[in-house]
């Protein structure tokens, strides 16, 4: 079984350009590098672990920031809708 096709634009984006994928992240996260740099990791394994057919370094990264904006207004929405729920299943 042979390497998938995306696997060495994969491989060009994390070298050529995860730097600026981590520092746009780091914009949403109001500087944290330590969360940047995990919403870069999960929205590469959102877009890259579907297999998508990219071929292109631009194109793969293009769908990497929509991933991690995606990835970080999942989790706010995540964190409200805990924040609604906490106090039901709090032990006083």
């Amino acid at each position: 079984m042979g390497e998938a096709a995306w696997a060495p634009v994969l491989e060009r984006l994390v070298r050529e350009r995860r730097p600026a994928l981590v520092r746009y992240a780091a914009l949403l996260t109001g500087g944290d590098l330590r969360d940047a740099d995990d919403l870069v990791q999960g929205a590469l394994v959102r877009t890259f672990g579907r297999g998508r057919p990219l071929r292109e370094v631009a194109a793969a990264e293009a769908y990497v920031r929509q991933a991690v904006l995606r990835v970080f207004l999942d989790g706010c929405r995540r964190r409200r809708h805990w924040l609604g729920l906490r106090h039901l299943v709090g032990v006083p």
